[in-house]
């Protein structure tokens, strides 16, 4: 069954992932572009091909379908990017890909299915400019869906909660996991809340909400004694793959913080394995022992279009073993909001 007969616009298609529900239910997600390549020949499509991606998915609640006197299998499709999440060639030939073309997405798409019945999708998303040796840096995205029909015929409907705009809320827990441990998180570092205004044309207003910062001191079981509160967001670009930028606030060893924005960067110049958050510009901050941290961005420092979305904001606490300002910094998550959008 040729899925692709679903979506006609779509000229070139990657990396298909399949899931099952009942019989006959299933979800297929892949990559997807307009663009015409040259697939199975290396890259899809030529070294210098201009082609933007999207994550599609199809479903199908009637899949073993046997022709007459029953209906032929069909299918729906929706995607499931909000935006583009690559832009460019894609080599599809691993370490092997002498002939040009961006690996950097490597194979990190998949769908599984819920207790609901309700897809759940994860990519790899290279919406920033860290093209290193021609590969792309991405980030991990991750959608969940909540309306349709579910794999599970006794369920029905997939019902669920869409994103608040302007706001997300905090996970239930906050944890340091690495080496086999999972430490709790101390107060300064779990998070309530993150949300974004604009008090002018000229300026973003994130704020960000934590249990307390009656201290901004944290203990070395928690990855490091530097401290970060980041909020970052990606703000689609028509002529590429868009960018990602941030804003945040740090306090080293529990010291008097800084505050700063800018775009992101990778650990090397050679590949992009590790997203960075340096430092590029200092901004206006503050900081309450309740637990309030705002951060009044400069729209001329995160892209200059005061019209533009902001999609897939969200607030960060994290721990380092070294300031951000050395550029080549790690970082330690350890809680996360719910991501949200702002559309003026």
């Amino acid at each position: 069954m040729r899925v692709s007969a679903a979506t006609p616009s779509l000229q070139t298609n990657l990396f298909p992932w399949i899931a099952a529900g009942d019989p006959g239910r299933v979800d297929i997600v892949w990559y997807g572009t307009s663009t015409l390549g040259s697939c199975p020949s290396q890259p899809c499509g030529s070294a210098a091909i201009q082609a933007h991606w999207s994550v599609m998915m199809a479903q199908s609640l009637n899949a073993i379908a046997k022709g007459a006197p029953n209906p032929a299998p069909s299918f729906s499709t929706t995607q499931i990017s909000e935006v583009s999440n690559h832009f460019g060639a894609i080599c599809t030939m691993g370490i092997g890909c002498t002939t040009g073309g961006d690996r950097g997405l490597l194979d990190f798409l998949s769908v599984t299915v819920g207790l609901q019945g309700e897809a759940n999708v994860v990519w790899a998303d290279a919406v920033n400019q860290n093209f290193n040796g021609g590969t792309s840096s991405p980030l991990i995205a991750f959608n969940r869906q909540v309306a349709g029909p579910s794999l599970y015929a006794n369920v029905g409907q997939v019902s669920g909660a869409s994103p608040a705009s302007g706001s997300g809320a905090g996970s239930p827990d906050a944890f340091y996991s690495a080496n086999g441990a999972m430490i709790a998180a101390s107060q300064n570092l779990t998070l309530k809340s993150a949300s974004v205004s604009m008090p002018d044309p000229q300026h973003y207003r994130f704020q960000i909400s934590v249990a307390s910062l009656s201290t901004l001191l944290v203990s070395p079981t928690l990855g490091g004694t530097d401290a970060v509160w980041l909020v970052r967001w990606e703000v689609p670009d028509a002529n590429g793959a868009g960018h990602t930028y941030f804003a945040g606030m740090e306090s080293d060893a529990g010291q008097a913080p800084s505050f700063f924005d800018g775009e992101t960067s990778t650990i090397n110049s050679t590949h992009g394995k590790f997203m960075t958050y340096p430092p590029a510009r200092t901004i206006s901050g503050t900081f309450t022992p309740l637990g309030v941290i705002t951060l009044d961005v400069p729209v001329a420092d995160v892209g200059g279009n005061s019209k533009a979305s902001l999609v897939s904001i969200t607030g960060l606490t994290v721990t380092q073993a070294t300031p951000s300002s050395t550029g080549d910094t790690i970082f330690n998550q350890i809680d996360a909001t719910r991501p949200f959008d702002l559309k003026p």
